[in-house]
């Protein structure tokens, strides 16, 4: 590593730009004392990153910037521009601070963290303590040194300092090691131990897994069974639907024929003079005539209808007695035997009576659906036939009324 060019700008003593260029080998800058020797030493060490203020021979870090003189006003901005080279590897590291405050750093016209010149400082084999700066008065310091002080101020002046501290990291990242495996061996240790403990309950837990796994697929078939079944019941259902659907279509275009011949047999019956509201009257008369007979018929065939099945009733419990009888001689017999074999069976039966019980219930709620759903449109079908028998009726009347025959009402 060699360094090209070192700028200064307003740095210190430097009021105006001021660039020092080192040769290959050996530089020497003399000169009297104040001429500024001293803050070319702290310029490098500035612009490499130092930063104390004690090492700078600074107060505060605004003292950097040139502070004016008799011939040169006050600088804005300190400057320092280093140009170093590697090999074939070549660089320029810029560092700025400006009056408001604020060190600038940049590479190359690219800038940078202050903790990221690391990196720039060991492309050029800076980075450590592998480079030394020897100030004024720090040779005679050095000689008048203990023996301890002056071995440690040259093991950092020829890197052995690096390599002691690599030892120190070495044995420290050793020692967090070993406590690390110790407290894994432990770790280990009782993990070991607890898994002798639940072992058990692991079986137990894996067994019940199964189980469960079991018992999903049983539901998963009991539920695709259920829905295939209800599926089939609904196309049946809508098949059902779809003819009651079509009758009724064909009703009320029967219906719509009807109402319009009955329509136009009254307006011709309107036309000829026909008298409605007489024809009303003795329509109601006749119709009060067949209510009060058909309650009678009623009444009578009620009667008639109880006093035989008191008879038949008399016969059946005859019958039954009789029966009932013989069936509790020979039920006595076998009732003894029976009772043994019942009580065995009746624990296996009986989880499985609950379980068609269920069953059972889920099918009566959608039979019942399917019954409500089938009375409904037995329901309708039922009204709308008795609208169009109540229909003919009135029309064979009105036709009776006039003397013309049901035929010549088809013919229309």
């Amino acid at each position: 590593m060699s360094i090209e060019y070192l700028r200064l700008k307003g740095f210190k003593s430097f009021g105006g730009s001021c660039e020092f260029t080192f040769s290959d080998g050996f530089t020497a800058i003399v000169g009297p004392n104040g001429s500024g020797k001293s803050n070319i030493l702290d310029a490098l060490r500035w612009v490499l990153g130092e930063g104390s203020p004690g090492t700078l021979r600074i107060a505060r870090q605004s003292d950097l910037i040139f502070q004016g003189s008799a011939s040169m006003d006050q600088a804005k901005e300190a400057e320092v521009v280093l140009k170093l080279k590697h090999k074939e590897d070549a660089a320029v590291l810029r560092r700025q601070y400006p009056t408001d405050g604020g060190s600038v750093l940049q590479t190359d016209g690219v800038k940078i963290r202050l903790q990221d010149l690391a990196d720039f400082k060991s492309r050029f084999a800076l980075s450590g303590d592998s480079f030394a700066f020897i100030g004024q008065g720090e040779v005679s310091e050095a000689i008048h040194q203990r023996p301890m002080e002056r071995r440690r101020h040259l093991e950092l002046l020829f890197g052995i300092d690096r390599y002691r501290k690599r030892r120190e990291e070495t044995y420290f990242k050793l020692e967090t090691a070993i406590d690390e495996m110790r407290r894994i061996n432990t770790l280990v240790s009782e993990l070991e131990a607890r898994r002798e403990e639940i072992a058990p309950e692991v079986v137990v837990a894996v067994e019940a897994k199964g189980i469960l796994d079991n018992l999903e697929n049983v539901r998963q078939d009991v539920y695709f069974s259920r829905r295939l079944e209800l599926e089939k019941k609904e196309r049946a259902t809508r098949g059902q639907f779809q003819l009651v659907k079509e009758h009724g279509d064909v009703v009320a275009q029967w219906r719509d024929l009807w109402s319009g011949a009955v329509s136009r047999k009254e307006d011709e019956l309107r036309r000829d003079g026909f008298d409605e509201q007489a024809f009303l009257e003795r329509e109601q008369e006749r119709v009060a005539r067949r209510e009060a007979l058909r309650r009678q018929a009623f009444s009578a065939a009620t009667q008639v209808k109880s006093l035989l099945s008191g008879r038949a009733d008399l016969d059946e419990e005859k019958s039954r007695a009789a029966s009932a009888l013989a069936a509790v001689i020979s039920d006595a017999e076998k009732t003894q035997n029976e009772e043994n074999a019942l009580k065995q069976d009746l624990e296996a039966k009986r989880s499985a009576l609950e379980e068609l019980l269920r069953h059972m219930e889920e099918s009566r709620a959608a039979i019942e659906r399917e019954r409500m759903l089938r009375q409904k449109l037995e329901d309708e079908l039922a009204e709308k036939k008795l609208s169009r028998s109540k229909l003919e009726a009135r029309v064979k009347a009105l036709f009776s009324a006039r003397g013309e025959s049901a035929g010549e009402l088809m013919r229309l």
